[in-house]
């Protein structure tokens, strides 16, 4: 209610409150709902460190060998708990059942530095295809919010592939999309 906004320059007064996790990306409203978008990137490093090349487990093998000894410590690892390590990383609001799959991978009109055409879609991924979650809250903005104050919301997200970032949000009344911008290097 705009008419209880203060205009002496006195503070707002809080009708509600909701700590959620990330980092704020943006924030839209249609109608009376609004629209916040969250990044939080995601630490792959724990899951990966020990299958790195670079390791000193791997000095001095070649490519085959390395590739069975890295499996080999990789068949080891408990992937249910680093998956719920992941989940509990990232703070979501619930469980994983509001997560769903808005990577497209499209190809590109690719010219490799020297102008030839290049047919083959580049790997944008950077080999990581979990770099980052982008989370979408909504919540009634005209919602009582009660006596402890804690504001509603329902959320969604997904997974977002490596060397890409968040560079835009589109909202209208049903629909929301967010578009990643991908990019590879041509060395």
């Amino acid at each position: 209610d705009i008419t209880e906004v203060p205009n002496d320059g006195s503070p707002l007064e809080e009708v509600g409150s909701k700590e959620i996790s990330g980092d704020f990306f943006t924030g839209k409203s249609v109608g009376d709902t609004a629209v916040l978008v969250t990044t939080s990137y995601v630490n792959t490093w724990s899951i990966t460190t020990d299958v790195q090349r670079y390791e000193s487990q791997y000095c001095g093998l070649n490519s085959t060998e390395y590739i069975k000894k890295a499996a080999e410590t990789a068949a080891k690892r408990d992937f249910d708990a680093l998956a719920q390590q992941v989940v509990d990383d990232l703070q979501l609001d619930g469980d994983c059942s509001h997560v769903f799959q808005i990577s497209l991978m499209q190809e590109a009109n690719n010219k490799t530095s020297s102008g030839a055409s290049n047919d083959t879609m580049p790997d944008l991924s950077g080999g990581n295809l979990i770099n980052q979650f982008v989370s979408i809250l909504t919540f009634d903005m005209t919602a009582d919010f009660g006596e402890d104050m804690t504001i509603a919301t329902k959320s969604s997200g997904t997974f977002t592939s490596g060397n890409s970032y968040l560079s835009s949000l589109y909202v209208t009344e049903n629909f929301i999309a967010t578009v990643n911008n991908g990019y590879s290097y041509d060395f």
